[in-house]
């Protein structure tokens, strides 16, 4: 038996970390205040690191960074004890440490990262790809999209807000973005193009200069019939190419509009430029959720032309 199972008998509630959008604890039904901002800070580290022990000077860094305050490390000891009698009010107040216990270097939160959402989320992914080393496609598909749906804020803008360090924000990130990368992969191998629409709107939101992600975004939606939101949108791309890296779409991009987006039209392309003209308006897709408007080809195919922006021209034989 476990350390963690003789401090959290069974018959106790459930309790359940919400790290993947705004930060939350449920013991039961009922919500656990975690109090002010610095407070949520040190919870966060230690709900981060579940099971492990986190230095005071790691709660300090992610509190106040560096140069601390005078009276910081104090401080820490005041938001343990608060954080303490949030989590088992009941308790008499040196008994308080059953679930953040003290260690002979910091602190430790001994509620299992099974009942987080991070934890949960880590667990489905590798679960997803073991089936995909066994070549099971669509039961990772499932269990992907299963991992996704915990992600309320793929941004984790709390997180970010309340933690001094952005590294492990921006591993989180990545962590998300390879899962769903993978996710609307395997949804157009598996002819599910309208199912992994919202992530891959998101995966090209969140990293409007990554051409992969935008090429993806760009065969969804060619997949799905909107190929009129995705003209607009490869236009928005190569003007936010040119103006922020001063570079011309590559060569995968170009091909995947061309593929995924414009073929079937009565006229091959051979290529698409991006001229020295003025770039179109940019938009912000973040935090969108309205799907884009569909649109027949018959009903854009003698508007084309009208529908690129003016930097953009498709020669033709």
């Amino acid at each position: 038996m476990s350390h963690r199972e003789e401090i959290l008998p069974a018959s106790a509630p459930t309790w359940r970390i919400e790290l993947l959008g705004s930060l939350r604890v449920w013991h039961g039904p009922q919500p656990v205040d975690l109090g002010p901002m610095k407070q949520r800070a040190l919870f966060a580290v230690l709900a981060l690191n579940a099971e492990e022990c986190v230095s005071v000077d790691k709660l300090l860094d992610a509190g106040w960074g560096t140069p601390r305050p005078r009276g910081a490390r104090q401080l820490v000891y005041t938001y343990i004890a608060r954080l303490r009698q949030a989590f088992e009010p009941t308790a008499p107040r040196r008994q308080r440490d059953h679930v953040i216990s003290s260690m002979p270097a910091g602190y430790q939160l001994n509620i299992g990262r099974e009942h987080s959402d991070l934890g949960r989320f880590h667990q489905l992914v590798a679960r997803a790809h073991e089936k995909l080393a066994n070549g099971a496609l669509a039961p990772a598909f499932q269990l992907l999209g299963e991992a996704l749906r915990l992600w309320r804020d793929p941004t984790l803008a709390e997180l970010e807000a309340l933690l001094r360090s952005s590294d492990r924000i921006d591993s989180l990130r990545r962590s998300w973005a390879d899962a769903a990368a993978t996710y609307v992969g395997l949804g157009l191998r598996l002819g599910q193009p309208s199912a992994v629409l919202p992530a891959a709107h998101q995966i090209a939101a969140a990293d409007p200069l990554n051409e992969a992600a935008q090429a993806k975004y760009l065969e969804v939606l060619g997949h799905t019939g909107q190929r009129a939101a995705a003209i607009e949108q490869f236009g928005l791309v190569c003007g936010r190419l040119r103006d922020e890296l001063g570079v011309r779409p590559g060569a995968g991009l170009v091909r995947t509009y061309r593929e995924a987006v414009l073929a079937g039209e009565e006229y091959p392309v051979e290529r698409v430029q991006v001229a020295e003209t003025t770039a179109p308006a940019q938009v912000s897709l973040v935090g969108a959720t309205a799907k884009p408007e569909r649109a027949s080809p018959s009903k854009i195919r003698p508007k084309l032309r009208q529908r690129l922006p003016n930097n953009l021209l498709i020669t033709q034989n």
